[in-house]
């Protein structure tokens, strides 16, 4: 299938069986599905959305959003999105009901579920799979880990009240991890990718719509971060002349500090800080677009970008989607430039 050009679009919306995870029913009765997914946050959802359903009525529970391309009689099946439908109101136009369905992500149930006093991850654990198993036991959707895992080299101790979807979110970023969910709702640990899963080039232009906004924003990246693990302190310091977020440049402190570091590896707290500044010195040079739908392209996912002339230029982090369904996709996007500023 070329998702470069025309293709027509029929879609189905299935009831999504619980215990196997497989398509149930077929429903009828919807008129349109809006999907976002946003991957910013400390601890994401993910995916959300809106349903409306004309002269029918749709029991809570998980549905998959399946479109049905065709193509020169080529067909491919392509699973959209997972999500709990939940009904939240609706109206009565003469005699004809409607109802408004809120459509949540597979890992809501993760994200209400309060953790009891003093559960924390602790060291040496295996924190991919520590975070999946807090998710294995909210989240009725399937979990997976990808990539191996990584040992925490301290215990990640969550704040009070924290929910088990902030405690996973928490110990995944501790060893540069994500959590993310597909298209079929499985729920994914893994890596944060670094290459490119849709080159935006010349080959690929007739995906893109004209207009591109861009945000470079050099304001608020921190030249100092400074660290406190008991007695113990350490501190990292931008004072690079040629970093344009450097304190020669700048001209005074901006400073981000913490006193519950979470170390891997066995790196010092010396080492600690120096990673941590040199993660908050990375700048997002966002932007933002409109193309046509790309399979398997998700938030948290690279796009690498080679046309100057709309400033789509480098390897952008996906932050944020929202799908426009109807005779295909189209894919309002926004990424973001991962560019250090100091190292």
């Amino acid at each position: 299938m070329d998702w470069s050009r025309t293709y027509a679009a029929h879609w189905r919306v299935h009831a999504v069986i619980p215990s196997t995870w497989a398509d149930g029913e077929l429903i009828t009765g919807v008129d349109s599905v809006s999907v976002t997914r946003d991957a910013t946050g400390d601890a994401p959802l993910v995916d959300s959305g809106t349903v409306t359903v004309t002269n029918a009525t749709i029991p809570r529970g998980y549905y998959r959003v399946v479109m049905i391309a065709e193509q020169d009689g080529e067909i491919e099946r392509v699973e959209v999105a997972t999500l709990e439908l939940v009904r939240t109101g609706g109206s009565v136009d003469h005699g004809v009901p409607t109802d408004k369905v809120e459509s949540r992500s597979v890992l809501y149930p993760a994200s209400t579920y309060e953790l009891s006093p003093g559960q924390y991850a602790p060291a040496g654990s295996d924190g991919a799979e520590y975070a999946a198993s807090l998710l294995r036991l909210n989240c009725v959707a399937p979990v997976v880990v990808d990539g191996g895992g990584f040992a925490l080299a301290s215990g990640v101790v969550p704040e009070q009240g924290a929910s088990a979807l902030d405690l996973a979110w928490q110990v995944a970023r501790a060893g540069g991890y994500r959590i993310t969910t597909d298209g079929h709702g499985t729920i994914h640990v893994g890596p944060r990718p670094t290459e490119p899963a849709l080159l935006l080039n010349r080959a690929h232009a007739a995906l893109l719509q004209p207009k591109v906004d861009y945000n470079d924003d050099l304001s608020d990246i921190p030249n100092r971060y400074r660290v406190w693990e008991g007695m113990a302190y350490a501190q990292a310091v931008n004072t690079d002349e040629s970093s344009p977020t450097g304190f020669p440049q700048v001209g005074y402190w901006i400073d981000e500090s913490e006193t519950n570091p979470v170390r891997v590896g066995g790196e010092t707290l010396d080492a600690y800080a120096v990673r941590m500044l040199a993660e908050r010195s990375v700048v997002r040079r966002e932007r933002t677009y409109r193309r046509k739908w790309w399979p398997d392209v998700g938030v948290g996912d690279v796009v690498r970008g080679s046309l100057a002339t709309v400033r789509l230029e480098g390897d952008l982090r996906i932050e944020r989607q929202q799908y426009a369904c109807g005779a295909g996709i189209t894919v309002t996007e926004r990424a973001s430039m991962e560019v250090s500023t100091w190292t």
